[in-house]
């Protein structure tokens, strides 16, 4: 940038070289009499002739072309002209472009929209790979659900469709020819909503009404450019630049099918399962108690037709604005027609039939009733009434105990490598079968996760199917059911060893009852992540025997290397003692104990065996709060937008800390200092925090005090 804020330059380069860098300069002379005699003494009327002709030299209008008049950039009540220019070089205009002067509705800006687009397209390798640019995906505008005239004009379509269907045709094949109709509606649709600008001067008599329509369009598409900006986000904003490298072996793909090949090849050979040891499975589930299967009560309802309802309630559920399949039709278009009357029909044939051949429907609800039975108390992961933070509270339970007792166990935070990728179809199969599910819906199951297929999107040509053969997807609520019963077998073994100790706890009380001990913890799981408890190493050894049957059994990976081992008691002595060898043998080498710096944190909570980790535990948690009010102060918030701000985002840590770990007061008064300074910066006088944390209704701003917090929790 120029010191005099008028030229910006900047160098566009290419990351793999396809094109020569081009250097581009924003130039801006100030309009206003009163700025341009900052620029020059001389009241000139036109530009200085040097300066024209260098720009005849060198440069050539990009916009306008030679035999033709250039277009008004600025409009102002009646007045228009042309006060902005996009010069090319001379050696750029042999490269395609395409120009627009694209009208701004006067609400916005007096200015014009001018634009270029220079397309630098690689030299194709052969004749069959050209362009190098797709199409891509085309997707359905959501919006379009809401209108009106749309919605009337589908809903006639449809019902002209449905009576065209001849005897005999499968519901699936009624569905597609659903969706083209809805389809071809929408393509109709689009033709009508193109203005083009060649067609404004036609319309001059009409200039107003032009504008005015004009700029309603301009108000639809800056929604629609919206829409697409998030999609586009969640398309290329969620990559990474590792994962991205590692995919790069030692050939670069430049051609069309080169790259279409490799990145099939690639997703083809991820989604590959690797064998699985049946033996192993057989092993694992015959130690399950006979009773923990379904009943008939609990099955019927699994394999029992689907309603109406049923459809209707999934629908509600799923995601907006965005396209299910690759023929771009949202979720709310698909919702028009399986709501419309005559198709009912034809979408309860689609689910029930899906159902009948591998593909689960929208709804649930009827497994979570299910899994609750089948899952022990001792995993917490995704289950109703059970809560992440009753395994911390456990743990700190646990570790008083044994610090109080001086106990010489140890805990073991295992690490499994993509635990949800790893699922193997036949695993889940054999498992879901030994639950006793209904076998028309274990084939549900298996043809809804391992019978998908994959298209990519490379340079907008999308790829032949890829077979996701193996892996449970990540977010999605079905996985993480059918994930905690493929774990299930592996925490039912170790549970049910006899020759695993775990952590004694202590003898109840003689007030109560029984005088018997409670049973002895072994582990703790939050789906795949696994705390296990161990009295010596003979645990270690027993617990590696059943880990190694199901990694066999399941294709999972532990990976010990990043396994953490945790002193319960926090002693060194133990470690040094009796431990040490063992956990070396088996590849972990980090462990915690009183001297380490750092504390153990297991789900987000601080599990700690000295003043000291607890205190380096609070002072990292004070940094990050004073980092994120460092950073939201930078931002335009009104005062109750702060006070948002900090209840539930800046804070947020700190709630979820408070809620198994007690702080000392003086470091929750920090925490609140730093808070009071960011809401009241730039505040003349300022307000203490005792008022700040006031209800509104009593002169405050209803701030939370982490001091009542911390006793809340």
């Amino acid at each position: 940038m120029s010191l005099c804020g008028h030229i910006i330059t900047t160098t566009i380069s290419h990351k793999s070289h396809l094109f020569s860098p081009v250097t581009v300069s924003v130039l801006y002379a100030p309009a206003s009499r009163k700025e341009s005699q900052h620029l020059s003494s001389h009241h000139l009327r036109q530009a200085p002739k040097q300066w024209l002709q260098y720009i005849e030299d060198y440069f050539v209008d990009g916009v306008t072309p030679p035999d033709q008049a250039a277009q008004p950039t600025f409009c102002r009540g009646v007045q228009s002209s042309c006060i902005d220019f996009i010069f090319l070089s001379k050696d750029l205009p042999s490269v395609p472009r395409t120009a627009n002067v694209t009208f701004i509705q006067p609400v916005w800006t007096d200015q014009f929209m001018v634009s270029i687009q220079l397309e630098y397209n690689p030299p194709p390798t052969d004749a069959m790979d050209h362009p190098s640019i797709g199409k891509g995906l085309w997707r359905a505008n959501p919006l379009l659900a809401s209108n009106k005239d749309f919605c009337a004009a589908l809903k006639n379509a449809l019902s002209n469709t449905v009576p065209s269907f001849i005897d005999g045709l499968s519901a699936s094949y009624k569905w597609e020819a659903l969706k083209a109709t809805t389809k071809k509606k929408l393509d109709n649709l689009r033709k009508k909503k193109i203005l083009f600008p060649e067609q404004v001067p036609e319309l001059q008599p009409l200039v107003n009404v032009v504008e005015r329509q004009l700029a309603d369009i301009q108000q639809y598409h800056v929604e629609i450019l919206a829409l697409r900006s998030g999609i586009r986000w969640h398309e290329l904003g969620e990559l990474s630049a590792g994962y991205l490298k590692r995919t790069i072996a030692t050939i670069l793909c430049s051609s069309r099918a080169d790259m279409l090949d490799a990145a099939s090849t690639f997703y083809a050979a991820l989604h590959s399962p690797d064998p699985v040891d049946h033996d192993a499975i057989e092993s694992l589930l015959s130690d399950l108690p006979s009773s923990l299967r379904l009943s008939s009560i609990g099955q019927n309802p699994l394999s029992s037709p689907i309603d109406f309802d049923d459809i209707l309630e999934g629908v509600s559920r799923c995601p907006s604005r965005s396209s299910p399949d690759t023929d771009g039709l949202p979720y709310e278009l698909l919702c028009l027609i399986i709501t419309h009357p005559e198709c009912r029909d034809i979408t309860l044939a689609v689910y029930n039939d899906a159902l009948s051949h591998g593909i689960f429907p929208p709804s649930c609800a009827r497994i979570i009733s299910c899994v609750d039975d089948l899952t022990t108390l001792y995993q917490s992961g995704f289950l109703r009434d059970r809560f992440i933070a009753d395994n911390a509270m456990l743990m700190k339970l646990v570790m008083d105990y044994a610090k109080f007792t001086n106990s010489k166990a140890f805990g073991l935070l295992l690490n499994q490598e993509k635990a949800y990728d790893q699922a193997h179809p036949d695993y889940l199969q054999k498992a879901l079968t030994h639950f006793g599910f209904p076998p028309s819906f274990v084939q549900s199951v298996l043809g809804l996760f391992f019978g998908a297929q994959l298209r990519l999107n490379i340079n907008g040509f999308l790829s032949n199917p890829v077979h996701q053969r193996w892996g449970l997807r990540q977010g999605d609520p079905l996985s993480l059911m059918f994930f905690n019963l493929a774990f299930e077998p592996l925490l039912r073994k170790i549970l049910n060893e006899p020759l695993y100790n775990g952590f004694s706890t202590p003898r109840a009380p003689p007030s109560c009852i029984s005088g018997d001990h409670l049973q002895p913890i072994k582990l703790l799981a939050y789906a795949d992540d696994v705390l296990c408890l161990l009295k010596d190493p003979s645990d270690l050894t027993k617990l590696q025997t059943h880990l190694n049957t199901y990694s066999q059994a399941s294709n999972a990976k532990f990976n010990f290397q990043n396994t953490e081992a945790l002193s319960l008691s926090g002693s060194q002595i133990t470690l040094l003692s009796i431990w040490h060898g063992p956990l070396l043998s088996n590849r972990i080498s980090r462990w915690h104990d009183c001297h380490s710096a750092n504390p153990v944190i297991y789900l987000g909570y601080l599990l700690y065996t000295s003043t000291a980790q607890l205190d380096s535990y609070l002072a990292g948690l004070l940094r990050k709060i004073n980092t994120a009010c460092v950073l939201h102060s930078h931002r335009s918030l009104s005062v109750r937008g702060r006070v948002t701000i900090v209840n539930s985002l800046i804070l947020s840590k700190l709630w979820h800390a408070l809620r198994v770990t007690s702080a000392p007061r003086a470091s929750l008064e920090k925490a609140s200092s730093v808070i009071g300074a960011f809401l009241t910066r730039g505040m003349l006088p300022l307000i203490s925090m005792a008022t700040l944390c006031l209800p509104r209704t009593l002169g405050g701003l209803g701030v939370l005090d982490p001091v009542i917090q911390q006793n809340a929790l």
